[in-house]
């Protein structure tokens, strides 16, 4: 999931290990909230035992919430790099993450865990999805634990089932 908010940087490096020069296709998925998401397409060609970086600011514009898919016809490695700046121009904070490519050529269900923050009363998680393909995919998204842990613990929450739009991002709280 990627927001983009002032003096934030955020950049897609797509790496072509190959020695081989091929072409490589980002698709932005911009959210909106309660339609299907809505596309922009950048493509390029990169060389053998190279890296590109694309400016996701200039590709998709500033303050939008996106998800994105590299694709090519050959073997690459793709991650993102957010770098966030105050006023001054000081960093703040910077990550990068491969994100998790789903396998769904295999016959699902399909069941993935992911870590929360601090668990805290006053914070509030987000899930980000994005479903690339040409079909609505149903999810249900169960938070762990089922019961409370302690009497200071957050009580269980039911299941949430969501629908992803086809070739859409989604956000949910």
């Amino acid at each position: 999931r990627s927001t983009l908010f002032p003096y934030t940087t955020l950049f897609r490096s797509i790496l072509n290990a190959n020695n081989f020069t091929t072409t490589y296709t980002v698709t932005y998925f911009l959210e909106k909230v309660g339609a299907a998401s809505t596309t922009k397409v950048v493509s390029g060609t990169i060389g053998m035992d190279s890296v590109v970086e694309r400016a996701v600011n200039t590709d998709a514009g500033a303050n939008v919430a996106i998800g994105a898919q590299v694709s090519s016809p050959s073997p690459l490695a793709a991650t993102r790099v957010i770098a966030r700046t105050s006023a001054a121009g000081a960093t703040l904070d910077s990550s990068s993450s491969l994100g998790q490519q789903l396998d769904l050529t295999a016959t699902g269900p399909f069941s993935y865990y992911l870590a929360s923050g601090e668990i805290m009363p006053t914070n509030e998680e987000y899930l980000t999805i994005l479903n690339p393909n040409s079909t609505a995919a149903a999810v249900t998204v169960t938070v762990l634990p089922q019961t409370a842990i302690s009497s200071t613990s957050v009580v269980a929450v039911a299941p949430i089932t969501i629908s992803v739009p086809a070739n859409s991002r989604l956000t949910e709280p």
